[in-house]
């Protein structure tokens, strides 16, 4: 069983790379999510890029990859409405 907190990140990173949305993709990886993270399927963000021609957010994505192996660090990103 996948548990539900990997699963949405990665049908998130999995879409935004689907559709080319380089833009979302950037905000994401600042927040600190793990832009090499794989969908339930084993597909990876950059695999998806690839499938669908997005060159660009294959290049970005590369960049990521590289970058978070050398870093190795997170931001952590919550927010909640104020009341």
């Amino acid at each position: 069983m996948i548990p539900q907190e990997f699963s949405k990140w990665s049908y998130f990173n999995i879409c935004l790379a689907a559709s080319g949305d380089l833009e979302a993709l950037e905000i994401w990886q600042l927040a600190g999510v793990d832009m090499t993270m794989c969908s339930y399927d084993g597909q990876t963000p950059i695999e998806v890029a690839r499938a669908t021609g997005c060159k660009e957010v294959v290049e970005f994505l590369k960049q990521a990859a590289l970058y978070q192996t050398q870093n190795g660090e997170y931001i952590e990103f919550t927010a909640c409405p104020r009341s």
